[in-house]
């Protein structure tokens, strides 16, 4: 499981989360980091802690083959849409 590193930036509340040895290849950078939208305190760990929580469930599906596809649907469900023109399979902030 990723464990969320909280970033206090000019911009902004971010968490960073490092991606496993063997999905760098995959994902394409070691870590993925992705804006809070909170206040920091309670309601910003929360938040990390869910982001965890689906990330964990996108490495465990990336490592039993399920690809993209599964991450993309997964995204989705959650109300993120899955961006491929920066990196490969990184998640964008629905807007």
């Amino acid at each position: 499981m990723p464990k969320p590193l909280l970033l206090h930036r000019p911009a902004g509340l971010y968490v960073r989360f490092r991606v496993p040895t063997d999905l760098r290849e995959r994902v394409g950078s070691r870590f993925l980091v992705r804006p809070l939208r909170q206040a920091p305190g309670e309601a910003a760990r929360l938040a990390a802690a869910l982001l965890d929580m689906a990330l964990s469930n996108a490495f465990r599906g990336m490592r039993q083959g399920g690809g993209r596809g599964r991450y993309r649907q997964a995204a989705q469900r959650r109300g993120e849409r899955v961006s491929t023109r920066h990196r490969r399979g990184a998640i964008a902030q629905r807007c």
